[in-house]
């Protein structure tokens, strides 16, 4: 650890914020999930991202809905991507 790197253990937070790092004056929170919350996270961005393949499609055939398709094609990549990670995360 470099001295301009300070660790504050805030583990008792109910949100499960596992440490506070202040590097370079900025503050970083990394957070730890649990098995099961990080299953279900990573469900929900799966799911989310076969959602973001649908409004494309809606978008191709009809119309718009909020974005253009290749937008939401991007946002189902994006989603899928942390899915993935997600789900290959070890705890």
């Amino acid at each position: 650890m470099s001295p301009s790197e300070t660790v504050f253990d805030i583990s008792r937070d109910p949100m499960r914020y596992t440490k506070c790092y202040l590097i370079g004056g900025e503050e970083v929170i990394s957070m730890m999930f649990e098995k099961k919350q990080k299953d279900m996270v990573s469900n929900l961005f799966m799911g989310a991202s076969i959602l973001c393949v649908a409004l494309a499609g809606v978008g191709y055939l009809w119309q718009d809905v909020l974005f253009a398709s290749t937008q939401w094609m991007l946002t189902a990549a994006v989603f899928g991507l942390f899915g993935v990670y997600l789900k290959l995360l070890k705890d």
